[in-house]
């Protein structure tokens, strides 16, 4: 006679999951008991249409209590415990039947699938098949268990495995209200904290878990620590604590901890493969693609065959096949025949120390970390990525923090990088195959350094980054740190070339309100530096560089002027640049265009000095040279980085903008308009492109013709609607202002660019500012109103 199965499960409000999960059931179980604890919804109702026998069980907050109960209403040989959020794989269950008629076993192991939304599953084993014995009852308050009962009584050798899954949607927040759901689990289990159960293992784990679904990792890592502390390695819920240990050390961007935890615990249980995607993680995170796909791999060649292991197989929601897909481009580290160290000077840089280390972990071989001082995370980041720590007192120099790294190398090169750059990881194969072969003993790289918060808005410099191991070599000068003459002094020219590598500079922009602070520091440097290396023209154009930045440009420009006498005949482009710039900033265009000439001449293909050639014209009112001039830039391109500082635009959208200007003044509207727009099609040249063509056409058109010349002219981007809306509004031109950032919401809807959240927010502000004031004007007694719009008045000024 076959062996009888009853289906029990406990049940309160699951209206929108019993009948699921019943029908699921029916065609292959002989009776289904539902212990009901107080719905208040028709949970009962669809039960009892299905068949099943509904018992009342008064709810005492104790899930194995309402469990037990339903096991003494149960009459099959066997019993199938499920929650109502769950449902049979029906493409299995020939497995189920079959091991029903076994006598090898009193209990089985099977898979528990659960969708946690998209295509994100994670599945564990767990026994929810037994024989219907007395001796086999539930414990547990929350996260009841029915193991440790079946193991007492049979052992584990009376344990099987099928291939049998339940289908759990119980964590998919797509069908559940899952914060409620871990409110009350979090409810109950911290009743327990006082009782006896509440100090043991299994309460920290289960209390941990619900933290983890919180995004509470540090309140869980906790509560995983204090389990493991009285937790057996042996014990059933010991693997997916050490899981999920592991998964809280890596959200808490703990990597270092983690894989000396991994280490450990893949010697305990070296069949888990979760515990190498997990260490594929960490590697993945800080920038170590090979050592990430060695993880997989080993990953890949193990099965899980410990029931007790629950399985993911996924790395941040990826399957392994594809992560190693994405990272095959990315394996260099196995063509590098050199040993590479990194050495970062940093201090208070937790902004970027990530993207920093990140950025070259994968052909690094060591990376030491140089700092003096430090308040923020800095050092934590960085430590945990793997890199060497180095405190070193201040001394006034960065020379000598460089000369510190430089005497603990280990590499055949040294590379070294600020806290505040990255390497640009496209460029990491050129950089290998340049190095296997470099004969030189310094490299210049391309140093880009962003201005602002635009990354379109830069400037291209070069330095010498890379340097061959040679304890001989040493920087000097306390601000500029310059190693080129140590190079040339011990070599000769030919021993400094230029690699087409580059490195991105955040410094401006992430050090932005400490320009006050880094630009005294910078003189006091400069300053002693004049005492110890005298004066020289170097240092008066770091001097004008300083107070440039600072838009102080009367002392900047007398230090650079003074940097050009000091260089007599051989006078540096950039500084003939940095001249001219200044003589523009004080409207001295006359003396500006006469150097600009002079320059020129000696370089002629410098196309930055073209542009300020053309622009002092411009202002001088020389149409015909500035539109030569301008036309020169767009002919030379950008010119050569190594060989001159190189500022973004100057050979496109800078150059239209100005001839737009020309043609403005010469009364030719259709061919200024022709220009900015010209200038607008660079997203970086419609920041200065849009507001001035947006006046042009609220000037000399008829209302509504901005949008429908943004529309016919290709110009109707997201951020150009939302730069032409704030210049509407600010000429007075609310409902047409409206029109554009409305239609710019719609293409932000479609596209759902997460980059035109601050576009959008900002023409808003700037609507909701004008429409207050507005609003002010109809009701000027309204205090409220008042506040507001004061509100919106001060906060645009910021």
């Amino acid at each position: 006679m076959p062996a009888t199965i009853s289906l029990c499960m406990i049940a309160k409000n699951e209206d929108q999951f019993i009948g699921r999960c019943i029908q699921s059931a029916l065609p292959y179980v002989n009776q289904v008991v539902v212990v009901d604890t107080g719905s208040s919804d028709k949970t009962p109702e669809i039960a009892e249409e299905l068949g099943a026998e509904v018992w009342h069980f008064s709810w005492i907050d104790d899930f194995s209590a309402a469990r037990n109960f339903s096991l003494e209403k149960a009459t099959g040989d066997w019993v199938i415990f499920m929650d109502c959020d769950e449902e049979f794989d029906q493409t299995q269950v020939e497995n189920l039947l079959a091991g029903v008629e076994s006598s090898k076993y009193d209990a089985y192991y099977i898979n528990v699938r659960n969708l946690l939304g998209g295509n994100n599953t994670v599945t564990f084993q767990s026994i929810r098949l037994f024989r219907n014995l007395s001796q086999f009852r539930f414990k547990g308050k929350i996260h009841e268990q029915i193991s440790d009962s079946v193991l007492q009584h049979s052992g584990a050798g009376r344990i099987g495995r099928l291939n049998f899954n339940l289908i759990h949607h119980g964590y998919n927040p797509e069908q559940v209200n899952i914060q409620s759901k871990i409110a009350r689990n979090v409810h109950l289990l911290e009743k327990q904290q006082h009782q006896p159960e509440g100090q043991e293992g299994f309460y920290f784990y289960n209390i941990g878990v619900e933290y983890v679904r919180q995004g509470q990792y540090q309140r869980a890592l906790e509560n995983f620590i204090q389990s493991l502390k009285v937790t057996n390695n042996t014990s059933g819920y010991a693997p997916p604590l050490v899981n999920k240990l592991i998964v809280c050390l890596i959200e808490l961007n703990r990597y270092r901890d983690a894989l000396e935890q991994l280490s450990y615990f893949q010697s305990v249980y070296p069949d888990y493969s979760d515990l190498y995607l997990l260490e594929a993680a960490c590697h993945l995170r800080c920038g170590r693609y090979s050592l990430a796909a060695q993880s997989i791999n080993k990953a890949q060649h193990r099965k899980n065959l410990n029931p007790n292991y629950p399985s993911e197989g996924t790395i941040f929601n990826q399957s392994p096949e594809q992560i190693l897909s994405q990272l095959q481009p990315l394996l260099l580290a196995k063509f590098k025949k050199f040993k590479l160290n990194v050495s970062i000077l940093t201090k208070n840089e937790e902004k970027n120390i990530h993207k920093c280390i990140r950025s070259i972990s994968e052909i690094a071989d060591k990376v030491l970390i140089i700092v003096t001082e430090c308040s923020d995370n800095t050092l934590h980041i960085a430590y945990q990525m793997g890199a060497h720590l180095y405190r070193v007192n201040w001394e006034d120099s960065f020379a000598k923090l460089r000369n510190f790294a430089l005497q603990r190398v280990d590499g055949d090169w040294i590379l070294f990088l600020n806290g505040d750059e990255e390497l640009c990881q496209a460029d990491l194969p050129v950089l290998i195959k340049e190095l296997n072969k470099a004969i030189d003993s310094g490299y210049k790289v391309r140093i880009r350094t962003f201005w602002g918060d635009d990354d379109r808005n830069y400037q291209d410099s070069s330095c010498c980054k890379i340097v061959r191991n040679d304890k001989t070599l040493c920087y000097s000068s306390r601000l500029l740190e310059d190693i080129d003459q140590s190079i040339i002094h011990k070599h000769d020219h030919n021993r400094i070339s230029c690699l087409p590598v580059t490195i991105f500079n955040h410094g401006p922009k992430l050090r932005s309100h400490l320009r006050e602070a880094d630009f005294k520091s910078n003189l006091k440097l400069i300053v002693k530096d004049f005492k110890t290396l005298g004066k020289n023209a170097l240092l008066h154009q770091a001097m004008g560089n300083e107070f440039y930045k600072m838009r102080r440009y009367k002392p900047a420009l007398a230090h650079f002027k003074r940097a050009m006498v000091l260089s007599k005949e051989k006078v540096a482009a950039g500084l003939y640049l940095a001249v001219i710039k200044c003589l523009c900033k004080l409207t001295q265009y006359r003396e500006g265009l006469e150097l600009a000439n002079t320059s020129v001449n000696q370089f002629p293909d410098y196309t930055d000095l073209i542009y300020y050639q053309g622009y002092c014209h411009l202002k001088l009112k020389n149409c015909p040279e500035a539109l030569e001039c301008f036309e020169r830039c767009f002919i030379l391109g950008d010119a050569p980085w190594q060989k001159y500082t190189v500022h973004s635009g100057v050979s496109s959208y800078l150059p239209h903008c100005r001839l737009a200007e020309l043609y403005f003044q010469q009364g030719n509207i259709k061919k200024s308009l022709e220009h900015y727009s010209f200038a607008a099609v660079n997203p970086a040249g419609a920041v200065e492109a849009i507001p001035h063509l947006t006046q042009l056409l609220l000037s000399n058109y008829e209302q509504g013709k901005v949008l429908q010349y943004f529309t016919e002219n290709e110009l109707d981007s997201c951020h150009n609607l939302c730069q032409a809306a704030i210049s509407t509004i600010k000429n007075g031109c609310l409902l047409e202002s409206l029109e554009l950032w409305q239609v710019a919401v719609e293409k932000f809807t479609h596209s759902q660019n997460t980059q035109d959240y601050q576009y959008i927010a900002k023409a808003m502000f700037q609507l909701l500012g004008d429409t207050y004031g507005e609003a002010v004007k109809q009701n000027p007694a309204s205090q409220q109103l008042l506040r507001v719009a004061h509100y919106f008045k001060t906060e645009a000024l910021k």
